[in-house]
């Protein structure tokens, strides 16, 4: 009976400190996915981001955590109950520490390097995949609206193609100066026809072909080929065709590798072999971001987005994304558990949540900030490791015991003989007597 009554007990006990971790979770992830990471690459800054969604996460846990110890009317360490004034002080604080250095670190990691600004091409030939993987891997199909976005940006007098591919040639337009009139006729064929397997040799070369039938003189001084595919080619590819015939042209192949079934040796020799580069993207909805560097905007980086650029500073930057991180995680763990828990079981929480934040740090470097990564970063960041808080409750019980010596109350003086008390209550630490004299 006891041992079911102390089970049931500590069920509820983790239960309610659970839900507001829960409740959080499901808040931050959304905020993130939904709200925030749209505005990647907008005139807001990411820092400010970041500032909003880690600073109202640990606002809305620690007001979660507080309420409920307010509602239980659990006793604190100076015996007493937590006040509704003090904890949303004790909220406010905790958030604005929180987001501050959430977006402090922000800042640090947006330091820009050599090569971080990349030049915009005079001509650029689209190469996009649209096997039939691409509805799983690109449902929303951003690989096609992205595109009209970015032409709008191309520098004027800039010449585009367009090739679309599966395991044949979908559709192509020769390299033409952008103007009105061709941007709509670009919009318009970029209609959904996917569904074949995928043969890149047959698209790089169609893009190849475009830049040899130009005229003499016309290429301008930077000519890119941007490749987009989520998959390996089920035609062996002739690279040493494709980059000889790159480099007497003077085109670059950069490459866009969605998800985690590219052939990776491949995209590495194209780029490398023709001096362009890779923008790995594990999610459809950084296809726009990863289109906007490779056509030589500023390389934007956040904590919570790939590494998008592969280039020579990718280790540093997982270093430095794995230590920034990890410093928000502990800072939410450490800041909650001061603000409610007893301190003598506060050691359980230092023991044991340092490493929870470590693995979901470095999941999130590994995983390149995949949104799933990111769903189980927050939860690692919040999961409740505290063990035995002391819920405010009565307890009463009998001890007897002898005494030889009493002291009188009424005089003072101290009468000798046997003194037998039936026992003491215990009513929340006072103790109360109740005996007699032999």
């Amino acid at each position: 009976m006891g041992r079911n009554l102390f089970t049931k007990v500590k069920v509820r006990y983790y239960f309610e400190l659970a839900l507001p971790a829960v409740l959080t979770l499901i808040y931050g992830y959304m905020m993130w996915r939904n709200v925030l990471s749209p505005l990647y690459l907008e005139p807001i800054p990411n820092c400010v981001l970041l500032f909003v969604l880690f600073g109202s996460m640990m606002l809305m846990y620690s007001l979660l955590c507080g309420t409920i110890e307010i509602l239980l009317k659990r006793i604190r360490p100076d015996n007493h109950l937590l006040s509704w004034k003090y904890m949303l002080l004790y909220s406010l604080i905790a958030a604005l520490i929180v987001g501050v250095l959430a977006g402090v670190l922000e800042i640090i990691y947006e330091i820009q390097f050599k090569g971080d600004v990349l030049r915009k091409p005079d001509e650029l030939v689209y190469v996009i995949d649209d096997s039939g993987s691409m509805y799983g891997n690109d449902p929303q199909n951003y690989r096609l609206s992205s595109v009209s976005e970015i032409n709008n940006n191309l520098r004027n007098g800039a010449r585009v193609g367009l090739v679309r591919f599966d395991d044949k040639i979908l559709f192509d337009s020769s390299i033409q100066e952008m103007d009105a009139k061709y941007k709509n006729y670009i919009n318009g064929n970029l209609n959904v026809i996917s569904g074949g397997g995928t043969d890149i040799d047959i698209a790089l070369k169609r893009a190849v072909m475009m830049y040899q039938e130009e005229e003499a003189g016309v290429r301008g001084g930077n000519s890119k080929i941007l490749l987009l595919t989520d998959g390996m080619s089920n035609i062996p590819v002739d690279e040493s065709y494709i980059l000889s015939e790159c480099n007497k042209l003077g085109v670059s192949i950069d490459v866009i590798s969605l998800g985690s079934k590219t052939d990776s040796g491949f995209i590495r020799r194209i780029t490398k072999g023709s001096g362009g580069h890779i923008c790995k993207v594990p999610s459809d909805y950084y296809i726009n971001a990863a289109y906007k560097i490779l056509i030589g905007e500023r390389v934007n980086r956040c904590l919570l987005v790939p590494v998008i650029l592969v280039d020579d500073h990718r280790v540093l930057l997982g270093i430095m994304q794995f230590i920034f991180l990890s410093l928000i995680g502990i800072a939410m763990h450490l800041l909650v558990t001061y603000m409610f828990m007893y301190k003598p079981y506060i050691n359980r929480q230092l023991k044991h949540f340092w490493k929870l934040v470590l693995i979901a740090s470095l999941g999130m470097v590994i995983s390149d900030s995949s949104f799933f990564w990111i769903f189980i970063m927050i939860a690692l960041f919040l999961i409740p490791l505290f063990d035995g808080r002391v819920i405010k409750k009565k307890r009463q019980f009998k001890l007897p015991r002898l005494q030889l010596f009493k002291e009188r109350e009424d005089t003072g003086m101290v009468d000798q003989g046997l003194y037998f008390d039936s026992g003491f209550d215990v009513d929340d630490g006072i103790e109360v007597s109740d005996g007699f004299y032999l």
